[in-house]
């Protein structure tokens, strides 16, 4: 950690995942291109492996919202509300007013402030401001998340680890090979809360973080990890495949029912070997390397926070 208090393997990981999130928007010309391959060639396997595997990206930037958040103690209301909450929503209604007022000027929209509001309540004026949501969703739980995490000792955060690797993942495949989806668990045992984005992946943030120790020294331990990763997403190729043949064509928004499956092998991965690689060899980094990951990783996350609506420095 430098001076400022920013983490270097942090700044890496902002980069990584924006780059990630970037890949997942190009649709056939990057990340839905092994859809334009013969099915079951190398490279058909190849670019489905690339497009699994990209999908760590936006639960990366929970985790790391986790760390810095978390870890925090506990804040008054008032700087919650106005400091936080306040600064994404104010985000999210000039953006989204920004994109109504468009639409209205390219005759897509009639002028009818109301229905701007029914829609933002509703709707997302810009596919990419679900994140907003989400993250004002979650900073509006941030106190209990607080609270849970810092609470928790170990044996839950692994008893979590297993329900959400179980429920999200497993569950799922198990319940297209066996019944093709016809059948599904009782909404009423589903874990929804618990296994939630913006609760799980800042929980683990969190843990990696805070629990995880002398990461320098767990070099076998990320060996393992890659073995486990690269295995769940060849599992998560081999689903998509099945979902494909099952559905009869190959469409983008047909075909992620299992990209996410065991996303947060994924993402545990990705933030652990980062964390362990800086570590290890921060040491060798110039002054002038780490300036300008820190400067470019500060760009990143604001740009990242500006495409979804909220260009707000510090916002996690």
């Amino acid at each position: 950690m430098n001076t400022s208090g920013k983490y270097l393997y942090l700044e890496i990981m902002r980069i990584l995942a924006c780059f990630f999130v970037i890949f997942n928007h190009t649709g056939n010309n990057g990340f839905f291109l092994f859809s334009q391959r013969s099915w079951g060639s190398v490279q058909f396997w190849l670019y489905m492996f690339a497009s699994i595997f990209c999908k760590f990206s936006v639960p990366l930037f929970f985790a790391i919202s986790g760390v810095l958040l978390l870890s925090q103690p506990d804040e008054s209301m008032k700087k919650l509300w106005f400091r936080r909450i306040g600064r994404i929503a104010m985000s999210l209604f000039v953006f989204s007013f920004i994109y109504y007022i468009v639409e209205v000027y390219t005759g897509n929209q009639e002028w009818d402030i109301p229905n701007f509001f029914i829609q933002l309540y509703e709707n997302n004026w810009n596919f990419s401001y679900w994140y907003l949501y989400a993250y004002l969703q979650m900073l509006i739980t941030l106190p209990f998340l607080r609270t849970l995490s810092q609470n928790l000792k170990n044996q839950y955060f692994y008893y979590l680890f297993v329900l959400f690797f179980f429920f999200n993942g497993v569950l799922p495949i198990l319940q297209f090979l066996l019944w093709e989806d016809k059948h599904y668990l009782n909404g009423n045992l589903k874990l929804g809360w618990l296994t939630a984005n913006i609760v799980f992946y800042p929980l683990m943030g969190y843990f990696l973080q805070n629990r995880v120790h002398h990461i320098e020294k767990k070099g076998k331990l990320i060996l393992i990890m890659w073995s486990v990763n690269i295995l769940t997403i060849v599992v998560c190729c081999v689903m998509t495949y099945l979902k494909a043949k099952y559905v009869g064509e190959c469409v983008e928004s047909k075909s992620q029912a299992f990209h996410n499956s065991f996303s947060m092998v994924n993402t545990a991965c990705i933030f652990l070997t980062t964390k362990y690689l800086v570590a290890k060899y921060e040491k060798k980094f110039s002054k002038w390397f780490k300036m300008a990951i820190f400067s470019m990783g500060g760009y990143i996350w604001n740009l990242f926070m500006a495409c979804n609506g909220a260009s707000v420095s510090g916002v996690s």
